[in-house]
C-alpha cells in the first residue's frame, strides 16, 4: 500500500478497490512526546478507527485527538498569532527560526525546511507496529508569502453522529494538487 512516497508494506487490505481504507490508531506522538489522549478515543472495539483516504485533501481529526494535537504542536513556537482564513483553516504568519528578518538565509533555505526546522514532526502509531510520519511540510501549507495554514481539520465537526471522525487525507500523503 502506497502512500505518496511512504509505503506501508504491513498493512493487510482485502478489498484493493476501495474507496479508502479504515485502519486502527494506537497513539499519536508530536516530536517525541506521546500525546496523552482519553483512552476511548483509540478504542477500536466502539468502532472507532482512522480512514485513509486520498481523494480528500486536508486531515480531520476527532476533537479528542485534534485539540492536544494543536496545542502540542503550537506550544513550539509561542509567539505565533493565530487567525483563521476562509472561516476554517487556522493560519499564521511564520519565517522561519531566524526570526522576521532572514535575509540571506531565506533565499538559501527551500520553504519545506523552513517550517521543518521550526515545528514538530507528528508521528501516528497503528495497529501492528505500522507507523506514519509527517513532518511539518506535509501538514503545513503556505498561502501568501510568510502565511502558513496548518491542514489538521476538527472532524468532530464533520461527523454526522457525532463521535467525531478520524481521516487521513491527502496532504499527509504529499499528494497535494494545485490546480
Amino acid at each position: 500500500f502506497d502512500l505518496g512516497s511512504r509505503i506501508l508494506s504491513k498493512l493487510q487490505f482485502y478489498y484493493y478497490r476501495r474507496a479508502h481504507y479504515n485502519v486502527i490508531l494506537k497513539a499519536i506522538e508530536v516530536g517525541h512526546d506521546a500525546l496523552q489522549l482519553p483512552t476511548d478515543v483509540l478504542d477500536s472495539q466502539s468502532g472507532k478507527v482512522v480512514v485513509i483516504d486520498s481523494g480528500t485533501t486536508l486531515v480531520y481529526l476527532a476533537d479528542d485527538m485534534f485539540t492536544p494535537l494543536m496545542e502540542k504542536i503550537m506550544a513550539t513556537q509561542p509567539d505565533l498569532k493565530l487567525h483563521t482564513v476562509e472561516q476554517q483553516f487556522t493560519c499564521f504568519r511564520f519565517n522561519g527560526k531566524y526570526g522576521p528578518y532572514m535575509g540571506f538565509f531565506f533565499f538559501l533555505l527551500f520553504y519545506s525546511e523552513i517550517v521543518d526546522n521550526g515545528f514538530p514532526a507528528v508521528n501516528f502509531r497503528f495497529e501492528n507496529s505500522l507507523s506514519l510520519t509527517i513532518v511539518p511540510s506535509e501538514y503545513l501549507f503556505q498561502i501568501r508569502d510568510n502565511v502558513w495554514c496548518v491542514g489538521w481539520q476538527n472532524g468532530g465537526m464533520q461527523s454526522k453522529d457525532g463521535n467525531g471522525l478520524t481521516l487521513l487525507g491527502g496532504i499527509i500523503q504529499n499528494l497535494l494538487v494545485e490546480l
